[in-house]
């Protein structure tokens, strides 16, 4: 019943319907339809416009529910079960070709795509997504924060945005003002602060507008809970502040006489504030009550080798709750204040057998987990 539909029309897929016993069509140039006991029936869904114009020429049902629609200009859409786009692939995406001729799904999830160039497999139904050029992202990745629900790349080339594209994938966007290495970011209250190698943007409205420009790059930054209008800025020649007073940042300038490479920033709860060194060891500085910038008052303490810690080289500084916990080539250190040395950290005893291992960088998630990326320097191996 209702065949004479497709008197005139190539019918170029019959697939089941899981969970009924539809049979689903797809045609080469009216979209796809649902054939049930007596009736024909469209079914619509978000790629209509796009597998019309691209002429869909194959398809497979997926075992997720999920249908993947091959075409011969436009490569591959992914479908759910109810019709919303999924995804795309397609030559910009690392397909070597737009035209697909076959579609097969294997035991592991993997859709094997036939095309006039070659054969392709794609991890449909991994959990992880790669970007990478292809998806817009240009440079080496430096940094990545996520600021009101949007994702930020920061990489040698400037800052970008993840955005969704409109085909079914999401895409870096650049973002206009910012096409210098960007290092860091930093929320400091209702500001969305991004550190780069041209000084210091604060983005607003999706647009970023620099906030303190600097000849030397600008890479740390952290908000001060004592003063909260203050945030301290880690340079490659020093340290700099800038406060927020009268709906505008006010520059407080460099710290004199402070010229090492600043990577990280943490204050303690008594103000004092750690910071962690390319070169030049771990340094503290004590910072008086109702400074406002200058040499006056503060007091700047270096520790190195003499004092523990195992080499002077990247040392770097996180927050583990409300106290410093430093990483360095031999790991996990922390510091005791009353003999004023630094030791491994009794915590993480045993954490990496055989050899300790050099911690470049950590995160803690919402569940209090501790990710880390670590190299062990004796084998190579990251």
């Amino acid at each position: 019943p209702s065949g004479e539909l497709f008197a005139n029309e190539k019918v170029y897929a019959m697939l089941p319907r899981r969970g009924t016993e539809a049979i689903l069509i797809g045609t080469h140039a009216h979209g796809l339809f649902l054939l049930e006991k007596k009736s024909v029936t469209p079914f619509p869904t978000e790629a209509d416009a796009a597998i019309k114009r691209d002429l869909l020429y194959t398809a497979a049902s997926l075992k997720d529910g999920s249908l993947a629609l091959g075409t011969l200009q436009a490569g591959v859409y992914i479908l759910d079960a109810q019709g919303h786009l999924r995804g795309h692939l397609d030559k910009a995406r690392s397909l070597a070709d737009d035209t697909v001729r076959a579609l097969f799904q294997d035991a592991q999830g993997g859709l094997w795509v036939g095309l006039d160039k070659g054969i392709a497999r794609a991890e449909v139904g991994f959990p992880l997504s790669f970007f990478s050029e292809p998806n817009g992202l240009d440079g080496g990745i430096l940094s990545l924060h996520r600021s009101a629900g949007s994702l930020y790349a920061g990489t040698t080339k400037g800052l970008s945005r993840l955005d969704y594209d409109g085909g079914g994938l999401w895409r870096f966007r650049p973002m206009p003002g910012i096409r210098t290495q960007t290092w860091g970011f930093l929320e400091a209250g209702s500001a969305f602060l991004v550190a780069s190698s041209s000084g210091v943007f604060e983005v607003a409205g999706g647009v970023p507008r620099l906030v303190r420009p600097s000849r030397q790059v600008s890479e740390a930054m952290v908000r001060s809970d004592l003063v909260p209008s203050r945030v301290f800025i880690g340079l490659w020649n020093g340290l700099a502040a800038m406060r927020f007073e009268k709906g505008a940042w006010v520059d407080e300038g460099t710290i004199p006489g402070l010229t090492d490479t600043i990577r990280t920033l943490f204050e303690a709860g008594d103000g004092q504030l750690w910071l962690g060194t390319n070169t030049s060891g771990v340094l503290r500085l004590s910072i008086p009550p109702g400074w406002k910038g200058g040499a006056q008052g503060l007091r700047l303490e270096r520790f190195g080798l003499a004092e523990g810690l195992p080499s002077l080289n990247d040392n770097r500084i996180y927050r583990l709750g409300n106290e410093p916990l430093f990483a360095t080539h031999q790991g996990l250190y922390h510091f005791d204040g009353k003999s004023g040395r630094f030791a491994p950290d009794p915590r993480f005893k045993g954490l990496f057998p055989g050899s300790p291992r050099w911690v470049m960088g950590l995160q803690t998630d919402p569940k209090g987990r501790l990710w880390m990326h670590t190299v062990d320097e004796a084998r190579g191996l990251r």
